[in-house]
């Protein structure tokens, strides 16, 4: 959208984050997603906190505490002229079909914005997979 360019490598639900012996746990569940930003333009862009959409047009914003999250992108972040910046996100929500919402970076109300379809996969061994998993492409619309 515009000069960045998103891409979910990894959308895991899980239903604890952190330690075992002292485990975060969520209301629902813990959607965690590794995200790539790209900045394509010539100046540092601010990168938004993120929102999901669900089918009926619900959204959810994502967590502002990253506790128990490896590589966790953090909430006040800028990515620099022609350069990838990566980590992960969490939201706590049900299990179903989300969109995440992405935008331009831009002012608030003069934004552009355009959705990912997030891919669905559940808890494995390792609730947050290591950076060297194969990830699934999601579907950009607009």
């Amino acid at each position: 959208v515009g000069v960045l360019t998103y891409n979910i490598l990894e959308s895991t639900y899980t239903s604890q984050l952190g330690e075992t012996t002292n485990p975060r746990m969520p209301e629902k569940r813990f959607l965690v997603m590794r995200i790539s930003v790209t900045n394509g333009g010539g100046k540092a862009v601010d990168i938004p906190l993120f929102t999901l959409v669900d089918e009926k047009g619900e959204k959810f914003q994502e967590l502002q505490n990253g506790d128990g999250v490896k590589n966790w992108f953090n909430i006040i972040r800028k990515v620099a002229p022609t350069m990838t910046d990566e980590g992960r996100i969490v939201f706590d929500v049900k299990v179903q079909n989300y969109k995440l919402v992405i935008t331009d970076g831009a002012e608030t109300g003069q934004e552009s914005t355009a959705f990912i379809e997030v891919p669905m996969d559940f808890d494995t061994a390792e609730p947050i997979l290591d950076k060297t998993e194969p990830s699934t492409a999601p579907k950009i619309t607009k």
